[in-house]
């Protein structure tokens, strides 16, 4: 589909935009400005994933559930920040760990996300860090040795939420065990949605943002360790009901909903533009978008 404006016109709109909101100011009205930056490498990488995957709704609703996730894992032991967690994980026997978590977790829910969801993710993402080092190596496994097949970027993700899948604990959700009625959650899977189901992966998407980009924002935790697999020009962008609207009003697609489909419609799209850092336009663009919305801009 031809955009209604030139390409040109378009990227001159979005380096503006990428000016004005591309700054420190702006995190506090975004998810990622409820991490706290200065924990270790270990500890950042796995809350990063737990604050991506409760990153949908209002961002007050967000901060609130993450902040309520770090006050709990407090009576663990660990750090107000969540310091300490990714220790906690390696040196708390696996049964032990889910009945800690129990204890702890106790109560918290996330809009569709129950305590046991939670607790789940947290033991997966132990699991992973146990069997591979990282959640990076991870992400990684099968393909780092063969960097010359340069696998389409869709296969790794498919390959990394199979795989941690594959290691959700053996036992039920928790939830609230004596009511019928009582909203058990959307399970671990769910934080773990794949494109090969047709899922934007919208909050996996994000956080491998946050993870292969460094700027005033992303914090580029992955290019610390692994520079020479530096994902930037292969990142998707990730899509909400916001960037879905804005496409539509800029004629970039013509889709009715935002899928699988729309995600890679729109970064080949964004790859014309700046094929190096085809997500640079995210962060800003949302920032733009939901002060509009919020009747600020």
């Amino acid at each position: 589909m031809t955009p209604k404006k030139s390409t040109s016109a378009l990227r001159k709109k979005l380096d503006l935009l990428y000016e004005n909101f591309s700054r420190e100011e702006y995190l506090q009205g975004d998810p990622l400005g409820a991490l706290d930056r200065t924990l270790p490498w270990e500890d950042l990488e796995v809350l990063s994933f737990i604050l991506a995957g409760l990153s949908y709704g209002r961002v007050e609703n967000i901060y609130r559930s993450y902040r309520s996730v770090l006050a709990r894992l407090q009576t663990l032991g660990i750090g107000d920040t969540g310091r300490g967690l990714s220790k906690w994980l390696e040196a708390t026997p696996l049964g032990d760990q889910k009945k800690l978590l129990d204890r702890a977790l106790k109560g918290w829910v996330h809009r569709l996300n129950s305590s046991g969801d939670l607790r789940d993710v947290i033991l997966i993402l132990g699991r992973a860090r146990k069997n591979h080092g990282s959640l990076a190596e991870t992400f990684f496994f099968g393909f780092a040795d063969q960097p010359d097949l340069s696998p389409p970027p869709k296969q790794m993700l498919v390959a990394f939420c199979a795989r941690l899948n594959a290691l959700a604990p053996p036992f039920k959700k928790t939830g609230t065990q004596n009511s019928a009625t009582a909203w058990k959650g959307t399970g671990a899977s769910w934080f773990f949605a794949s494109p090969d189901q047709g899922s934007t992966c919208k909050r996996l998407l994000m956080w491998l943002r946050w993870m292969s980009r460094k700027d005033s924002i992303d914090i580029g935790l992955w290019i610390e360790k692994f520079p020479e697999r530096l994902l930037q020009e292969n990142l998707f962008w990730p899509v909400d009901t916001h960037i879905h609207q804005w496409a539509l009003k800029e004629g970039i697609t013509a889709r009715k909903s935002a899928n699988w489909a729309f995600v890679e419609e729109l970064t080949l799209w964004a790859k014309q533009i700046c094929p190096e850092d085809p997500v640079r336009y995210d962060f800003v663009l949302c920032q733009s978008s939901m002060r509009r919305f919020r009747g600020k801009a």
